[in-house]
């Protein structure tokens, strides 16, 4: 009987910090900001290694760093939290498509490659 009241106790305490520490929009959006610039920064540096990088190249990896530009700035309109209390989903919404891009939990976000 005291095994398992203190198993309850213990899976209560957890569940009661997931809730407490389930994470916030603002840190969802700051998450996706960070994964979006790494992306941009690995763009312009793989555009900078290639020595035969010709004009097309260069326009594709142009307009691959000015869509990431773009989703930034508008970054606090296409990125939605959904919050299931312990916690929470990371939705990227483009032209009514939505696809989970990550998770957060115990007051941490997890962006997917």
């Amino acid at each position: 009987m005291k095994k398992s009241f203190l198993f309850f106790v213990i899976i209560g305490a957890i569940v009661l910090i997931a809730i407490l520490t389930n994470p916030p929009v603002e840190k969802h959006r700051e998450a996706v900001k960070k994964k979006l610039n790494a992306n941009i920064q690995n763009t312009i540096k793989q555009s900078e290694g290639d020595d035969d990088y010709g004009l097309v190249d260069a326009a594709l990896a142009f307009e691959e760093i000015l869509g990431a530009k773009f989703a930034l700035a508008m970054l606090d309109d296409v990125v939605s939290v959904d919050n299931y209390t312990l916690f929470s989903i990371t939705i990227f919404d483009i032209l009514g498509e939505k696809e989970v891009v990550g998770v957060g939990a115990f007051r941490n976000v997890y962006i997917f490659d």
